[in-house]
């Protein structure tokens, strides 16, 4: 057969570029040329049974070397052609640079320096929350461009030098509030549900059936690689005594739509760094207590002996309640603590 070339025209940074995909089938040699610059291949990032993805590296013997043109990028080949490439290269392109669609096989994209969270080794607390801090990031990129990731885990999460976090992979992605079918009638013969929520902890089980996308999905993905970031640890068992982590914990990896946005987890692990260099035997108080909770303290406080010590003020913070007020256990009702409804007119609480 020869050599076979395939070729498209995309806007880069302004302008109309050239991209060229070329193989031979007598060696499978292949290339690639970007806006003119020709790209050889490096090495095989990864394969599998639908296809692989390769790593192509930049000739720099060009005399004149665009400087806006990557360094390196990669195409991801696919054994058979692929529908689904068109729509995955649409949401990376929408947070990478570009994403280009050749042939419904090939799609080249800008590769993404780093490691994945799946491959760093952690050593030191502080390091763990930083890493805590890139993958929160990274989801909040996408909920920032109206991007729901859909598969957010450890292998799709890449960590750079200066440990900011990047999305990569957006096969299953979709735009925030279009709507999708479920996983369960692709399953449905060959694996119960529980099945599938076995062998895909990651997946929010609202996604099993049809559903409308939503940032809260991600955030169950983000809850579960939180935990399996603290088990490859060494603050493993720390960690789970640590009142702070367990509320961060039990407030992403739930079942209760009623989950936090990215951005409000960032701003609670942000302030999490800012208070210590190393996991605490008892955790700080981090967040200020609700409305409702504040009521309750008065409550109780109007209901003791007024010989009781007065309990110092919460020092004054930025911090948020991860859970609506709402939400929040209210305490039991004993002799020290009375419903509010039995305290005189003048004293009740509104």
């Amino acid at each position: 057969m020869g050599k076979v070339r395939f070729s498209k025209t995309i806007q880069y940074k302004g302008r109309e570029i050239a991209v060229v995909y070329q193989y031979d089938t007598n060696t499978w040699e292949s290339w690639l040329k970007f806006d003119g610059e020709t790209f050889s291949k490096k090495k095989v990032l990864g394969e599998g049974s639908n296809g692989r993805a390769i790593q192509y590296e930049r000739k720099l013997q060009s005399p004149k070397i665009k400087s806006d043109i990557p360094r390196y990028l990669v195409v991801k080949q696919s054994l058979h052609a692929n529908p689904n490439f068109d729509r995955e290269a649409r949401f990376t392109a929408l947070i990478h640079e570009f994403a280009v669609v050749l042939f419904q096989k090939y799609m080249i994209i800008p590769y993404v320096e780093g490691r994945s969270l799946h491959e760093i080794n952690i050593t030191s607390f502080p390091q763990l929350l930083k890493l805590f801090i890139a993958a929160t990031k990274a989801v909040l990129i996408c909920h920032n461009r109206g991007v729901v990731h859909g598969d957010i885990k450890r292998d799709n999460i890449q960590i750079t030098e200066e440990i900011d976090g990047l999305p990569v992979d957006f096969g299953s992605s979709g735009k925030i509030g279009d709507m999708a079918n479920g996983f369960l009638k692709q399953t449905a013969i060959s694996q119960k549900r529980a099945q599938f929520i076995k062998k895909y902890p990651h997946i929010d089980p609202d996604r099993l059936d049809s559903h409308q996308y939503h940032p809260k999905q991600d955030i169950y993905g983000l809850g579960y690689m939180l935990i399996r970031l603290r088990q490859n640890s060494p603050f493993d068992k720390m960690l789970k005594s640590n009142q702070t982590y367990m509320k961060l914990r039990n407030h992403t990896y739930t079942t209760n739509p009623n989950r936090p946005s990215a951005k409000k987890i960032l701003d609670y692990l942000n302030g999490w760094q800012r208070q210590t260099s190393s996991p605490p035997q008892k955790s700080p108080q981090l967040l200020p207590p609700a409305k409702n909770q504040i009521a309750e303290e008065k409550t109780r406080q109007l209901s003791t002996a007024s010989t009781k010590p007065q309990q110092q003020k919460l020092p004054s913070t930025t911090f948020f309640s991860l859970a609506p007020a709402s939400k929040q256990r209210k305490p039991k009702r004993t002799e020290d603590n009375p419903p509010e409804t039995n305290l005189p007119k003048k004293s009740r609480i509104t």
